[in-house]
């Protein structure tokens, strides 16, 4: 299997990205921490080709991760909603909107239904062992 991550929206408070099947249709949005570097904000998962891997996590469970990451282990696509749950993992979403995150006390831009996005790609991921992933933007 392959999937293309596009990064689509760069903010100091989140990195979005789209997950495209090779058809072209939208698996799901997924929401990054975004890390200052010089006047800009980047991701952990740079451009480029990286496999995945199931990984059995002791705090989320079966998720993938992505391997190989130059600099960085136990980068996992897991549940979560805000830029605050992610220390560099790609955290899964249904949609992108504006939610209140009670840690900042005010509006941020979240990805939505993010257990059922995550239980959406593992059902559709269950007989994989290993996936191709592009990640560009």
């Amino acid at each position: 299997m392959h999937l293309t991550l596009n990064r689509t929206l760069y903010h100091p408070w989140g990195i979005f990205s789209r997950w495209i099947r090779d058809d072209g249709s939208q698996l799901m949005v997924s929401l990054t921490h975004a890390f200052p570097v010089d006047d800009t904000w980047l991701p952990i998962v740079l451009p480029g080709e990286y496999v995945m891997r199931r990984y059995q996590s002791p705090h989320f469970g079966l998720v993938w991760q992505i391997c190989d990451v130059p600099g960085h282990t136990y980068i996992l696509v897991h549940a979560g909603n805000f830029n605050a749950d992610s220390k560099g993992c790609e955290l899964a979403g249904e949609d992108i909107a504006i939610g209140d995150d009670p840690r900042t006390q005010g509006p941020d831009e979240m990805v939505t239904h993010s257990k059922a996005a995550l239980k959406k790609f593992m059902d559709e991921t269950a007989a994989e062992d290993m996936i191709q992933l592009t990640v560009n933007g």
